[in-house]
């Protein structure tokens, strides 16, 4: 059994109707350039964050994962095969949990460079979500940063490759 309880409104990122399924994500948006992947509320930011690249002609695709075990594989795979890089985004410890789950996955068949944004390893003061989120540099910009940098690092992997 999986249960959340959020202490915060989030935005709909599915229409009325949807119907979750164990193991399966969704592509959000279509890009080519990076792959964005968040689950939970993470995902709105990797939206947000897909519109800040767009203004440096950055094309991300986003991708939404409902669930980290299963973890959809294929998607994961064939997203990152066709961008070369991705950042995984997770409102909660990196150590363990999704960023290592996409990661595991993507070391096991296809190794593109991959940027984690949440917690670091560290104790989670209490606050508000917002300024936790900043705190933790786990907004939309920091995610776009982030994204920056990974696509940086494929394009030098692929001149050095040449």
């Amino acid at each position: 059994v999986y249960f959340r309880v959020a202490r915060y409104s989030v935005p709909e990122i599915f229409e009325p109707g949807h119907i979750f399924e164990w193991g399966r994500g969704h592509i959000l948006r279509s890009g080519d350039d990076v792959s964005l992947f968040g689950t939970g509320i993470m995902t709105h930011y990797c939206l947000q964050a897909a519109e800040l690249l767009e203004r440096d002609g950055i094309e991300a695709d986003v991708v939404h994962m409902a669930s980290i075990k299963p973890i959809d594989s294929d998607l994961v795979i064939s997203s990152a095969e066709r961008t070369g890089c991705a950042v995984t985004a997770e409102n909660a410890s990196i150590i363990g949990g999704f960023g290592s789950a996409v990661c595991k996955v993507l070391a096991e068949s296809n190794p593109v460079p991959v940027s984690r944004i949440g917690v670091r390893d560290r104790f989670v003061e209490s606050g508000g979500v917002s300024e936790l989120l900043k705190l933790h540099s786990m907004q939309p910009e920091d995610i776009a940063e982030a994204a920056t940098l990974v696509v940086r690092k494929q394009k030098q992997k692929s001149t050095i490759a040449k």
